[in-house]
């Protein structure tokens, strides 16, 4: 018996809400009104409306709701947008260890597969912590292996197919296959070049979603992929005991994370030194060497200016907030 592929499937299938630490389904409920709030957000972002035309023409349509408007799409398409506007204003949570976004490509996979296969809130509950789970661990078997820095999209694609082949009710083969055609299928998400030169495409999160449902769609008919480098990788061994998703952390500040310790700076420098902001000539920031990456000082859109250090000093020093 190939014990590490058993310790996957047992998982991926067996995961009982009730047996979870109280702190894991706390910090669960968390993630989800978390992500919900950023998705609510990035609907009302400028281009939404003209994205999803662009599908519906190609004749993606369907009922599975974009969240925070009036639009409905197929549920494939569906996934896509909920993760791509929970992602926009970069306000959703993260995991320092995956370093990035788990929420916004699992959240929307499987509220709305479980939404669609009509079940009920605690079997969708349950398809979260899995894939939290599976996705930080593939992360972290990501890292082991070198390689260009992926986005959250190169990883959490492959929690996304095991929280989706749990709620597809996908046999112990199935869950394999699945996980194995989202490693494969996943989104190269070139994290520093897409910091470099900001746009939509955040980290390759949607299609991560997409592809993610999609790798549990194809293994639940028969589509086989290849065996896992998740079932390789030392850091399954403490799955099911340790629960990667209670070290969540949720932002403060609409903008990328790497500019967060600059904002907590100033933040403490003006609370404990009564600075007023008007005295200020020039801000001075030391950093680490990632976030040079996010030294642009004149963004002219909003995804530059989610990837902008000075700016977003500039907006937390005028108006106390980002």
């Amino acid at each position: 018996m190939d014990m590490p592929l058993k310790k996957i499937e047992d998982f991926v299938l067996k995961l009982s809400w009730e047996n979870l630490p109280e702190k894991t389904r706390q910090i669960t409920r968390f993630c989800v009104l978390d992500t919900i709030g950023c998705a609510v957000a990035g609907s009302r972002s400028e281009h939404l409306a003209s994205h999803i035309a662009t599908i519906r023409n190609q004749g993606q349509k369907g009922m599975s709701p974009v969240w925070g408007t009036d639009f409905s799409l197929n549920l494939s398409w569906s996934i896509f947008f909920n993760a791509h506007t929970a992602a926009y204003y970069d306000l959703d949570d993260g995991h320092r260890r995956a370093q990035g976004h788990p929420g916004a490509t699992i959240i929307p996979v499987a509220l709305a597969t479980a939404h669609q296969l009509k079940l009920s809130g605690k079997a969708f509950l349950e398809a979260v912590v899995v894939g939290y789970e599976v996705a930080i661990r593939s992360a972290l078997a990501i890292r082991s292996l070198g390689g260009p820095r992926k986005g959250s999209g190169g990883w959490a694609t492959v929690g996304a197919a095991a929280a989706t082949a749990r709620l597809m009710g996908c046999s112990h083969a199935q869950v394999l296959h699945a996980i194995g055609l989202a490693e494969y299928y996943a989104p190269q998400a070139p994290q520093d070049r897409s910091v470099a030169f900001p746009s939509e495409m955040k980290e390759g999160i949607a299609w991560g979603a997409h592809s993610g449902f999609n790798s549990a769609l194809l293994a639940s008919g028969g589509f086989n992929g290849m065996r896992p480098h998740l079932a390789d990788a030392a850091v399954i061994a403490d799955l099911g005991e340790v629960y990667e998703i209670e070290t969540s952390y949720f932002k403060k500040y609409a903008s990328c994370r790497w500019a967060h310790p600059a904002l907590d700076g100033l933040k403490l420098m003006l609370e404990e030194k009564q600075i007023a902001p008007e005295s200020i000539s020039e801000i001075r920031v030391f950093t680490f060497e990632k976030a040079v990456l996010m030294q642009r000082c004149a963004p002219t859109t909003v995804m530059e200016a989610l990837y902008s250090i000075p700016y977003a000093l500039g907006c937390f020093l005028i108006n106390g907030n980002l």
